[in-house]
């Protein structure tokens, strides 16, 4: 009797243990969003959706199209365009449906792709502090990216920060023109639109490089090292990476300056204030076969940490900027770095 009696009990923690998972699993599940939808397209490999939706979870759950949308052509992570309609507030889409025109290629894709809808949530709900204003903030966007190949990525974005969180596989498909019922798709399918808009945006032409997306998707451990003179304080830190996401880095932060596993650095930006406490700051644009060749030559056939380091210069007009190991050293020389002044001064620490 006394081992049923205990059975029973452990029976009934189970299931309300069942349930209380449960319970939290649809509150989470059930969580809404304000949140807007964009397309990106790399630059000089231009895309337009032909039919495109964030399908909800459930039929009650709200559904955002991509019609009508234009040519995307802006550069690969940036948002053509933003549509924010329906509720301000929403619960996150559940799966990808579209199909579109790559215009360098002549040919459509289409996929139907799941999101990972638990993880968006997490990272919506998780949001990112910004020290500038002194306030949790959060996504804002979900951006749906295409490159030649059929390649689909989706980023999450939000102020200065870019999150990637998929990438899929598209196929080719083709339609025919028979099928199409609303007339004003019909201008997709033109014979001459391909070449119309190729001139039009003065695209170059040229052969694609296939797989080069996923190439800006390799990801190293490293972290940006800015040196400076003592009495110099760095405070922010932006990075655009090639793969489309964002970071912006502030010495408050309790991760400022340690290792990450991140793609390559296409842009970064410094901001540090002088012994004087005036601002100063640095905007880098690195040279893409320079960058790519230096990490693969650090990182080859060993896993490891690195330094991305910018050292300024004596005369504090320039900055020396390497790559470095714990056994090796490369100098970037085709870096471009600007260095320039602002008005603003150190704010006074309460």
């Amino acid at each position: 009797m006394k081992h049923t009696a205990i059975l029973f009990l452990l029976i009934v923690n189970s299931l309300l243990s069942s349930c209380q998972t449960n319970e939290m699993n649809n509150k989470k599940e059930n969580k809404k969003f304000d949140w807007t939808h964009s397309v990106s397209a790399a630059k000089n490999y231009p895309m337009e959706i032909y039919r495109g939706k964030l399908q909800g979870l459930t039929d009650n759950d709200y559904s955002a199209t991509f019609g009508l949308w234009g040519v995307a052509n802006e550069g690969w992570g940036t948002e053509s365009g933003m549509v924010a309609v329906g509720p301000d507030t929403k619960a996150l889409p559940d799966s990808l449906l579209i199909t579109w025109l790559s215009f360098r290629e002549n040919k459509f894709y289409t996929g139907k792709f799941q999101l990972p809808r638990e993880r968006m949530i997490e990272l919506f709900e998780q949001g990112f502090y910004e020290y500038d204003i002194k306030k949790k903030s959060t996504y804002k966007d979900i951006l749906v990216g295409l490159a030649p190949g059929g390649v689909v990525v989706v980023w999450l974005v939000g102020g200065q920060v870019e999150t990637e969180v998929a990438r899929f596989q598209a196929v080719e498909t083709v339609i025919d023109k028979s099928t199409v019922t609303n007339p004003d798709d019909l201008y997709v399918l033109g014979d001459d639109y391909v070449d119309f808009t190729l001139n039009d945006l003065e695209i170059k032409n040229g052969p694609i490089p296939f797989g080069l997306w996923d190439t800006y998707r390799e990801k190293y451990s490293w972290s940006p090292v800015m040196i400076l003179p003592e009495d110099y304080e760095l405070a922010i830190e932006w990075m655009t990476l090639f793969n489309g996401e964002k970071e912006k880095n502030f010495n408050e932060h309790p991760d400022f300056g340690n290792y990450k596993k991140r793609a390559l650095p296409s842009y970064m930006c410094f901001n540090w204030y002088a012994a004087d406490g005036r601002k100063h700051g640095v905007k880098v644009y690195f040279d893409e076969a320079e960058i790519f060749d230096a990490f693969k030559q650090i990182y080859t056939n060993k896993e490891q940490d690195a330094e991305l380091v910018f050292e300024l210069n004596d005369s504090k007009t320039a900055f020396t900027i390497s790559l470095r190991s714990k056994t090796e050293q490369i100098e970037l020389h085709k870096v471009k770095a600007k260095i320039y002044k602002s008005e603003d001064t150190r704010p006074v620490k309460q």
